[in-house]
């Protein structure tokens, strides 16, 4: 029996079918259906809708690296020539340097003794914000001292800081915090970090992570399960309060929301075992699971997500198995997949950067770090479910087989 024969006109490309026997053809490129077996295939023996449907990164090849310091933080940012890292409590150790991902150097941030937040890279300038009693400090070069900010009012400097997202349309840098003695949950700067205003946010919540979409600031936090803040500006009077319909996970020392700057945006839900995810700027939400990897057990838990060049990072807290990665790839947000074979099974990237065609992932509170670079010219299929049926509920039934329709 044939596709045809089985589905009739019913199924759609990139949806998944199960069936008793073999619908794959004789080869990728004239197939209509291929099995679903974690097999990476050239891109270019599928057709354009498959892939813009059906959108996944291409195979990674990654370097371990270390750090010079031990990140208390996942935050790392880059400009045209540094990638610029949380570093470690103590004198000179605050942030980390690097031109190329390999080789780190510790450096002096804003001259204490304080670990660092969070750091962020404007039009012009890097902006760090510290643990400690004081201001965000800016710095073109962050291999030399940081300058700190003017003071403001509304914002006590001791506040700690979450999280900090850039805005190139706006030049805005954001700034949200446990703000404390203040009616105040953000701040902002219009020139890189030197001059700052503090911004009263839809409800009185800690704030926890936020991101920018490319055309709203969106803003996490621990007091309202399951709503967001969003702003088209990140000023005063201009947010609004968003549920999302699903309770979500939070963190102050790992990014738990992501986007890629284009409209698409990823939260880790609370079981840490789905995704959450909007393609309207954060408007709508919807949640998606993270497949089986090669015919084992999903992952435990999402610890991390993170956005570079495009693609989005999902990191685990283990294993998935002793012979796969600790990390998921997509797209878009909708199609999650390990990125390949090649990958340190022991790495847990939980926040990336990328520069001039090299990725570089920093862990926290760990020196472990890597560089890597994705290949262009395949996409991987995805796993079959077939070994989870028992176990969760869902699978393959006995005796069938799964297969993506591609054409």
């Amino acid at each position: 029996m044939n596709a045809s024969e089985l589905f009739g006109e019913a199924t759609k490309v990139g949806q998944v079918v199960q069936a008793p026997g073999n619908l794959e053809g004789a080869t990728v490129a004239t197939s209509q259906y291929l099995r679903c077996d974690g097999r990476w295939v050239l891109r270019a023996d599928l057709t354009a809708n498959f892939l813009s449907k059906y959108t996944t990164p291409g195979n990674i090849t990654m370097t371990a690296r270390t750090l010079a310091a031990a990140p208390a933080t996942a935050s790392i940012a880059k400009n045209a020539t540094y990638f610029a890292a949380a570093g470690v409590a103590g004198a000179g150790t605050q942030i980390q340097t690097s031109t190329d991902g390999i080789t780190y150097t510790s450096r002096a941030g804003d001259g204490t003794a304080n670990g660092l937040a969070a750091v962020v890279y404007g039009t012009a300038k890097f902006v760090i914000k510290s643990v400690g009693n004081n201001y965000p400090y800016h710095q073109a070069d962050p291999t030399v001292a940081f300058t700190q900010a003017a003071t403001f009012t509304g914002v006590d400097a001791s506040s700690a800081c979450n999280c900090l997202a850039y805005s190139a349309s706006l030049g805005r840098i954001l700034w949200v915090g446990n703000f404390t003695a203040s009616t105040s949950y953000a701040a902002t700067t219009n020139d890189d970090g030197a001059n700052w205003s503090a911004q009263t946010v839809a409800s009185a919540a800690t704030k926890q992570q936020c991101c920018w979409t490319g055309s709203n600031f969106l803003v996490t936090n621990t007091d309202v399960p399951g709503m967001i803040q969003s702003s088209a500006t990140g000023l005063t009077g201009a947010w609004s309060d968003i549920q999302t319909g699903f309770a979500y996970a939070t963190s102050t020392t790992l990014p738990t929301i992501a986007s890629d700057g284009a409209n698409n945006a990823v939260m880790i839900a609370a079981d840490g075992c789905s995704l959450l995810v909007s393609h309207d700027h954060g408007a709508t939400w919807g949640r998606r699971l993270l497949p089986t990897a090669h015919g084992n057990a999903a992952p435990s838990k999402v610890v991390s997500v993170s956005c570079a060049n495009g693609i989005f990072f999902a990191a685990m807290d283990a294993a998935i198995t002793t012979s796969s990665t600790n990390v998921f790839m997509s797209s878009n947000g909708d199609v999650w997949l390990p990125p390949g074979p090649a990958v340190s099974t022991s790495f847990i990237g939980h926040a990336v950067a990328y520069k001039a065609g090299v990725y570089a992932a920093i862990r926290s509170a760990n020196t472990s770090a890597a560089t890597f670079t994705i290949g262009t010219t395949h996409v991987r299929l995805p796993d079959s479910q077939r070994s989870t049926a028992s176990a969760a509920g869902f699978g393959v039934n006995s005796g069938f087989q799964e297969f993506i329709r591609v054409r």
